[in-house]
């Protein structure tokens, strides 16, 4: 039977000549610094790590991200004399109050569980330290913040104003992509959004050049519009200048509900989305898709609109009566919808002399 040098307790086990309870307690698993250095932004929550910012897991709460930016810069600092760390952890009090822009120190617990003799097997310590808890913009939001506008997307379309349907998709687009872009850098580079009544566009300011383009490439997506690129000169050093880029994106001529000639032919279009038009051929009543490429065939026409009334039906012939002025007209149709029947209501599109039936600029025609 031996004794414990610490405590004097008689064992047949001893490790460096202590009972187990006494070398665990007086064996360091890790050597810790006395006080770490945290940088956070403010705004976004993003913390300093090796030089670069990271983006917060959890940025809703804020002792969530104090803890993950101190055990994330603390285990390089860290110098391990176990031979095997199975875990480490900080413990922070959540009754301390941590304010943005404000600096504070406070005390961190590090717990270890370590090996260092495999007949004692794993155990856990603790390590008391400060940490100093420092507030500083990260590069975007001190943009943003500072109204630094690195890129203007300004969306208008070709010869008119925007209508309600398109600047609500629009700004439905805009949303999404930020959102995405709050969920992976915890931050949105929007600065503001103007509209302009007089062109019935909007101007949307930005802090990145990225995300200005990624929104751009989305809406021409979408809208089948045509995008510029300008650039001016806005600052600098001597080293280097500092440019701002302007990014014009165009909504064609035409959009949903517009009647056109594509290819001499007269069609209404029912839809854009994806990347494609979705119309309806008068004369036919045949639905079209359309890509990109085939909307350069796309020419706006003048057309007179009239309210009519269905006479009579017979073959290949409608005879219709102009409700504003009496005047009966018989059109020859091609394929006649179920939708035309006789004493029913319908739209009379004039184009070049030529008449055609619709059932409504928005219907559902078949």
């Amino acid at each position: 039977m031996r004794f414990c040098i610490i405590c004097g307790k008689r064992t047949d086990e001893l490790y460096n000549n202590m009972c187990r309870e006494c070398y665990k307690e007086n064996t360091e698993l890790v050597r810790v610094p006395e006080v770490i250095n945290i940088t956070i932004c403010p705004e976004c929550f993003s913390y300093m790590f090796r030089g670069k910012w990271e983006k917060a897991e959890n940025p809703y709460d804020i002792h969530d991200v104090v803890h993950d930016a101190i055990l994330r810069n603390l285990a390089p600092k860290v110098k391990y004399i176990a031979r095997a760390v199975k875990s480490m952890d900080v413990i922070l009090d959540k009754s301390i109050k941590l304010v943005p822009y404000k600096k504070s120190k406070i005390d961190v617990t590090l717990l270890v569980e370590g090996l260092v003799d495999e007949r004692v097997g794993y155990f856990m310590k603790s390590y008391n330290l400060k940490a100093n808890i420092r507030w500083r913009l990260c590069p975007l939001c001190f943009k943003v913040k500072a109204q630094v506008e690195e890129a203007i997307l300004q969306i208008r379309a070709d010869g008119r104003k925007l209508d309600d349907d398109e600047i609500l998709r629009i700004r439905n687009l805009v949303e999404e992509i930020l959102y995405q872009a709050y969920e992976e850098e915890g931050k949105s580079p929007l600065i503001k959004v103007e509209e302009d009544k007089k062109s019935g566009g909007m101007d949307l300011y930005f802090a990145s050049k990225r995300i200005a383009r990624y929104i751009a490439n989305a809406i021409q997506r979408e809208f089948l519009a045509s995008i510029k690129e300008s650039y001016s000169t806005v600052g600098g050093n001597m080293r280097e200048e500092r440019k701002k880029i302007t990014i014009s994106v165009r909504l064609p001529k035409f959009k949903v509900g517009s009647i056109v000639l594509y290819r001499d032919r007269p069609i209404i279009i029912k839809d854009i989305r994806d990347g494609r038009i979705h119309a309806m051929d008068l004369r036919t009543y045949e639905k079209l898709k359309l890509t990109a490429r085939e909307a350069r065939d796309i020419e706006i026409c003048k057309y007179r609109r009239e309210r009519a009334m269905v006479l009579s039906i017979t073959g290949s012939e409608i005879q219709v009566m102009k409700l504003t002025n009496y005047e009966v007209l018989d059109i020859p149709i091609e394929r006649r919808p179920m939708w035309i029947k006789e004493g029913e209501g319908v739209d009379l599109i004039t184009i070049n002399g030529k008449s055609y039936i619709i059932k409504g600029v928005l219907g559902e025609e078949e």
